[in-house]
């Protein structure tokens, strides 16, 4: 359906000539699509880690972002913010953000090449996001889990446990299913309360 919203959109505007849908493309021909594009664009409502902003950074792309989840933790880096545009989730601000990225990209190709641009880049990435480094950090978090597990510090299963002494299964199974929906509330009135709200219907 979104596909379809873009194409009709695209022909009323008449940018046939200007627009090309790629469609899915195989992992294995990602890089070298990014290494043709000079602006990447992501819309996302709601994101954790997204893989592919990280993506286009390394092929040397500058980036404009919806600024929500955890997009900026991607880039918490040093030298990761340069080149990346972040946005609030509204048509307006997507277009001006476009427009400070492009104008980004012109200055920078002033003064560097792309290929000397994207070698830079991706040589960040690749120090921040290498395999021997996330391996390493990886085990120090199982290391630690298991260091707090030999001194016996509470694990989810001991609270549970706790929470029924002296209780019925019924009554624990009511008492757990209460906290578990007082926090799904907390939730959600924090998403509608953060950036991850909908601020412009039109940008759905």
């Amino acid at each position: 359906k979104k596909e379809t919203l873009v194409r009709e959109a695209v022909e009323i505007h008449g940018l046939e000539d200007r627009v090309e849908f790629l469609g899915r493309v195989e992992q294995g021909d990602v890089k070298e699509v990014l290494g043709g594009v000079d602006v990447f664009l992501n819309t996302s409502l709601t994101e954790s880690f997204c893989l592919s902003v990280l993506e286009a950074k390394a092929s040397g792309c500058v980036i404009v972002t919806t600024d929500v989840g955890g997009v900026r933790e991607v880039f918490d880096y040093q030298g990761g913010g340069e080149g990346v545009v972040y946005v609030d989730v509204a048509v307006s601000e997507v277009v001006e953000g476009l427009r400070k990225a492009i104008d980004f990209h012109k200055k920078l190709m002033e003064s560097m090449t792309r290929e000397d641009t994207a070698a830079r880049w991706r040589g960040e990435v690749m120090k921040e996001y290498g395999w021997e480094r996330v391996a390493k950090e990886v085990i120090e978090v199982y290391k630690e889990v298991l260091e707090q597990r030999r001194l016996g510090e509470e694990s989810m299963w001991d609270i549970f446990d706790s929470w029924g002494a002296g209780r019925t299964f019924l009554e624990t199974v009511i008492s757990v299913g209460i906290g578990i929906a007082v926090a799904a509330v907390m939730r959600v009135l924090a998403w509608r309360k953060g950036k991850w709200k909908w601020e412009d219907p039109a940008i759905r």
